[in-house]
């Protein structure tokens, strides 16, 4: 959403942009796509379609869902509605006229079927057109030689062994020049895990 309002994108071979897809929040403790309440209706519907004999099942699987709300399809579908909405006007803002930006923010909205989808900049290329993705830049430049650094940090992070005294082995141990330096340790193993929900199931930090 951020890049819609943006005059340009900088892309590099690994950069990706992902749909429009508003998540929402259940009571169970998940999130779920604004579109997942209409998208499973439209697909009972078409099943019942295609085999009537089913339309009693599937009346009395929605009616014991004690969590299936008519009223959430509608708020779900104006929370998906609301997202296109600013789409449209983020990339007006960013000088595409009102009809592209139409075309645009329901692309990004409903032509993607997953989440996660990773829209490359060959794509974004051909959503946005050739003058809104730069493919090479000096801040293109910088922006790859900065994230090769963190990952690289990451990594000696991540090897760094902690034996329980005050040692470190492997990984990055220095920070800085050697006679003013700072030394990153570890936490310990038993900070490391904490119990989280009624089950007091377990999951490592990292």
């Amino acid at each position: 959403m951020i890049c819609l309002g943006a005059d340009a994108v900088h892309m590099g071979p690994l950069g990706n942009l992902g749909p429009i897809d508003p998540q929402v929040y259940l009571p169970e403790g998940k999130w779920t796509a604004g579109l997942s309440h209409q998208r499973s209706l439209q697909t009972i519907t078409k099943w019942v379609a295609e085999n009537p004999g089913s339309q009693t099942m599937w009346a009395q699987i929605i009616s014991r869902d004690k969590d299936f709300n008519l009223f959430d399809i509608g708020e779900y579908e104006r929370d998906v509605e609301s997202s296109v909405q600013y789409a449209e006007r983020l990339l007006i803002a960013g000088k595409s006229s009102p009809e592209r930006a139409v075309e645009i923010a329901k692309h990004l909205t409903y032509a993607y079927k997953e989440h996660g989808f990773a829209i490359d900049r060959d794509e974004a290329t051909g959503i946005f057109g050739e003058d809104s993705v730069v493919r090479s830049s000096k801040e293109l430049s910088f922006s790859e030689e900065a994230y090769n650094l963190i990952v690289k940090v990451d990594k000696g992070l991540k090897a760094i062994k902690y034996d329980g005294s005050n040692v470190v082995h492997g990984g990055v141990k220095v920070v800085g020049a050697v006679h003013d330096s700072v030394t990153i340790v570890p936490p310990p193993p038993w900070r490391l895990k904490r119990e989280v929900g009624p089950e007091n199931e377990e999951f490592d930090q990292g």
